[in-house]
């Protein structure tokens, strides 16, 4: 039985087993890590009488008394959960209930897992678009990892080496969030909001009591690098680094600890790549392969509130001039 919940509807331990014990398990699905990013989500759920067989989390946004879906910072994948084979047919179910309950769907980026399945259903009315993230194996030894490295990252990394800058391990998140303030969020078209770093500095803690996240500097907060941990995946959540110390290549260094400390382990590390060329080239260079992942949208409001959306927008646009 495929049915749509309101949260309030939904079983959260009955939900994080079966995220826990999916093949496609990633910390963005979890629900007190949704209850973070997206407080009040709902869901799609597959179930029999006792336990969800597969979910789809929907992350809800409300204006104007419109229902839409947006996917929320911090969460850069979603999609379907299963515990049980996931079929094109199945997919498809959760793609029409979706489209039943909303009908606008702003953004919405389904899991790297699911990227062979979705290519088999049919999205009619709706955009698709492949999006990349990338991802190291870190099951080979660093000596390997290290030779796959790019010329010129084993350069940088040699130079900041040499430079002897001592790596600090922290749980004090304040340092990366005002560094990102200072160096980054200028750079950012439309700013961050304050909303965001609350949202972080929330996820920290949470993270921090669960043993989930680990937080490297350089000893002279000129960068730093925050991780998170789930199952076998380490996700790059958040960095930022002093524009004045970026030769220092001391993100370089705290990426290749993390390497070297977990090589020859069953983890991939994520790097939570954005669409821009300069930061994507720069995580390929860890020897990073581009992966693949669904990201959807559609409009079915009716014509009035379509023409509304189009106009605040273009004043929006203009505004920002």
């Amino acid at each position: 039985m495929l049915n749509y919940f309101k949260n309030h509807q939904i079983n959260y331990q009955k939900w994080n087993e079966c995220i826990n014990n999916s093949s496609q398990a990633i910390i963005y699905g979890l629900s007190w890590y949704l209850d973070i990013v997206k407080p009040n989500w709902e869901a799609i759920i597959y179930q029999n009488n006792t336990q969800y067989l597969a979910v789809m989390p929907l992350p809800v946004c409300k204006k104007l008394t419109i229902s839409h879906i947006y996917q929320p910072l911090f969460a850069q994948q979603l999609g379907v959960f299963s515990t049980i084979p996931l079929t094109s047919e199945l997919a498809q179910l959760f793609i029409k209930k979706l489209n039943l309950n909303f009908d606008y769907v702003a953004k919405y980026a389904f899991n790297t897992q699911n990227v062979t399945l979705l290519n088999q259903v049919q999205f009619q009315n709706i955009q698709t678009k492949l999006l990349t993230t990338h991802h190291l194996d870190l099951s080979n030894s660093y000596s390997t990892l290290h030779q796959n490295y790019h010329l010129d990252r084993k350069q940088r990394l040699k130079k900041a080496q040499k430079k002897e800058i001592k790596i600090i391990e922290s749980q004090n998140i304040s340092p990366l969030i005002e560094m990102f303030k200072k160096n980054t969020q200028t750079k950012i078209k439309g700013g961050v909001a304050e909303k965001t770093y609350e949202i972080l500095e929330n996820l920290h803690r949470e993270l921090v009591q669960r043993k989930m996240c680990r937080l490297f500097y350089s000893e002279d907060l000129n960068a730093g690098c925050y991780f998170a941990f789930y199952k076998n995946k380490i996700i790059y959540l958040f960095n930022a680094a002093e524009n004045q110390a970026r030769s220092q290549n001391a993100r370089t260094l705290i990426l290749d600890k993390i390497i070297q400390e977990y090589a020859q382990t069953d983890y991939i590390l994520d790097f939570e790549s954005p669409e821009i060329k300069t930061i994507a080239d720069f995580y390929a260079s860890f020897g990073a392969k581009a992966t693949n992942f669904h990201f959807i949208s559609y409009n079915h409001l009716p014509f009035l509130i379509r023409k509304a959306q189009e106009f605040k927008k273009n004043i929006l646009k203009k505004n920002k001039r």
